[in-house]
């Protein structure tokens, strides 16, 4: 079962329990891992700590993920903790990633630095000769992102790292969160990478567990995209995935589509042909056209055959099919979709897409995948990028007025 939203260009998934959600949210993060090693040789990522994040890094340190590729950051550190003071960021990652698996590289942030304008110039030198590749992170419970409290939130600031003064609420939630017995003990100022230095990456991953987010949550994705609600800059971002679970959630129940995906029989026949018929859909589709039920029955069976079908769901009622297909070159598999106008635009492809490929990757064994879309197929051609297609080539036909652009994702 999948709990998706779509809020911009922010796509949100909602899970039963903050288990559930680090260990969906690690997968991902550790294919896109993958992906960044083989396009580009090296990962660099920029890491929260909290204890959000736990599920999150728990899962991510026992993925396969060649982590002497990968050169890690972390966003932000108090000022003036003693340097083995178990609440300190950095002390943080070191004991629940950096030290668990071989970093090709791990740059802390120093917060008990003797200048710090001269660490804040260190760091974002770092930033710009290695820019991240991808960011993990997490929601204040005042909505903010790494240290960017709402009154020091620039959407438009022009440094990569900075000392802020934290508000009452930052230094209350580290208080709820079991790091600090009181609030006189939370540290007054930080460092922090800024929102432009974590919205620069190419991936955000934003995990949000615990009913004392619930409120950041609906805010950042319900709300203005506004400063005073520092994560809503998420929206705008072009691959940034929020997870949730129930309780943080809590307050998008009546806005996320429940999507399951079931295997597709021949039976499905009717309900296919009535979504494949439609203008809307077909103008869409070059080769699985369907003009009757009979029509629809063909295509199920030819899919059945070469492959793997799946129908996918909202409650009782179909609304799009999902298929994989064997194609002529040994390893590699077609993909093919489309799915009821009432879904466009909602993430739903692109949710689906994720756990397909995964499927192809870790089940079938697949080298690539592969996909025909018409060019005018914005949506499509959207979530194919954001689940890290490339564009291998344009195929043009003569009696086809538009453009068919082959989609490629390859494992190898």
């Amino acid at each position: 079962m999948y709990k998706i939203l779509r809020a911009g260009r922010l796509h949100v998934e909602m899970f039963e329990t903050r288990q559930d959600m680090g260990v969906s949210a690690a997968r991902d993060a550790a294919l896109a891992i993958r992906e960044v090693i083989r396009e580009k040789g090296s990962c660099h990522i920029i890491f929260a700590a909290a204890p959000s994040q736990n599920e999150f890094l728990e899962a991510l340190a026992g993925s396969d993920v060649e982590w002497e590729r990968v050169y890690a950051y972390h966003m932000d550190e108090y000022i003036g903790l003693a340097p083995d003071a178990p609440q300190g960021f950095g002390n943080f990652l070191r004991r629940n990633i950096f030290e668990k698996v071989p970093f090709a590289g791990v740059e802390y942030l120093n917060g008990g630095a003797d200048d710090i304008d001269a660490e804040i110039r260190r760091y974002s030198q770092i930033l710009r000769k290695h820019p991240a590749d991808m960011v993990f992170m997490g929601i204040g419970e005042n909505g903010h992102i790494a240290f960017n409290d709402p009154h020091v939130a620039h959407f438009d600031d022009c440094a990569l790292v900075k000392k802020v003064e934290l508000d009452e609420r930052c230094r209350a939630q580290q208080v709820h969160d079991g790091c600090f017995d009181a609030i006189d003990q939370v540290p007054t100022h930080a460092l922090t990478l800024t929102i432009p230095a974590l919205v620069r990456a190419e991936r955000i991953f934003c995990m949000v567990p615990a009913a004392t987010k619930a409120e950041a949550v609906e805010h950042t994705v319900l709300g203005e995209i506004r400063e005073m609600v520092p994560a809503s800059i998420l929206r705008m971002h072009e691959h940034a995935t929020l997870y949730v679970d129930a309780d943080s959630g809590s307050r998008l129940q009546n806005v996320v589509e429940t999507i399951t995906l079931r295997p597709l029989t021949t039976d499905d026949a009717p309900a296919v042909y009535a979504i494949s018929s439609l203008q809307e859909v077909a103008q869409y589709m070059r080769f699985y056209r369907s003009q009757s039920v009979e029509d629809a029955k063909t295509i199920i069976e030819e899919y059945l055959k070469d492959g793997e079908a799946w129908a996918i769901m909202q409650g009782d009622t179909l609304q799009g099919v999902f298929a994989l297909e064997r194609t002529e070159e040994e390893g590699v598999y077609g993909m093919s979709t489309f799915l009821a106008p009432a879904l466009w635009g909602r993430g739903v492809t692109t949710a689906i897409m994720k756990m397909i490929k995964e499927h192809a990757e870790v089940d079938l064994r697949a080298k690539s995948l592969q996909a025909h879309v018409v060019d005018v197929n914005v949506g499509s051609c959207t979530a194919l990028r954001r689940n890290g297609f490339y564009e291998k080539e344009i195929e043009h036909f003569p009696d086809y007025e538009h453009g068919l652009i082959v989609f490629r994702h390859d494992f190898e």
